[in-house]
């Protein structure tokens, strides 16, 4: 995934660091960039549906058992969909990390080989 950044051989120690940070940095954008989009998505859902909830919350004495429940459900979204964003966050991070952990074993590995003198 990363071979054209991540050359075979590198030859000094700041070419295997400018090498890491690339890694990172695409890493991070690779990662970020899906949960901004999701993150609007979500806001936008969530401003929605204050919006029932606040529709039906504007005509007390018509409330029912179903409007009772679909108030219920619609707080119980509300408070729920930012938790599931960011479990997702974290797993995401997670997954990121193991699928990159080789490149960097080996990025480590080639900084080990350089004396600080280079």
């Amino acid at each position: 995934m990363f071979l054209d950044i991540f050359p075979g051989n590198l030859h000094t120690l700041s070419e295997v660091i400018e090498a890491f940070l690339q890694i990172v940095k695409r890493c991070l954008s690779d990662f970020f960039h899906p949960l901004r989009n999701n993150f609007g998505a979500l806001l936008k859902s969530q401003i929605s549906q204050v919006q029932v909830f606040q529709r039906l919350l504007d005509d007390p004495i018509n409330l029912s058992l179903g409007k009772l429940q679909q108030l219920l459900t619609l707080q119980q979204q509300i408070i729920k969909q930012p938790l599931n964003l960011l479990l997702n966050l974290v797993d995401g991070l997670n997954g990121l990390v193991h699928d990159h952990v080789d490149q960097l074993q080996r990025m480590f590995q080639q900084v080990t080989r350089f004396s600080l003198w280079d």
